[in-house]
């Protein structure tokens, strides 16, 4: 990922449009555990619109993606199962 730094998640095209970088984590449960975690990253292109500022304050709307999404890979770890009895 690129951390918490909003320069590196935005890159700007012109004066009234952006594409914005999505990562996102999804994780699947079974049973109170995680069995299964997805890592994506979406560029979204995000453009200025004249619209009513009282329903979009900022004028701003998600076009399209500006590009294919795609997978993270890396070492996700996932948590230990909890031991269970007597000896560990």
């Amino acid at each position: 990922g690129f951390g918490d730094s909003p320069e590196l998640r935005t890159v700007t095209n012109s004066i009234d449009d952006w594409t914005v970088t999505l990562d996102i984590s999804a994780d699947e449960y079974y049973g109170g555990q995680l069995v299964k975690r997805a890592l994506a990253r979406y560029p979204l292109h995000v453009v200025r619109m004249d619209v009513d500022p009282e329903t979009n304050p900022f004028g701003l709307a998600w076009d399209c993606y500006n590009g294919a999404p795609q997978r993270i890979e890396g070492n996700v770890e996932t948590p230990a199962a909890p031991s269970k009895g007597v000896f560990k």
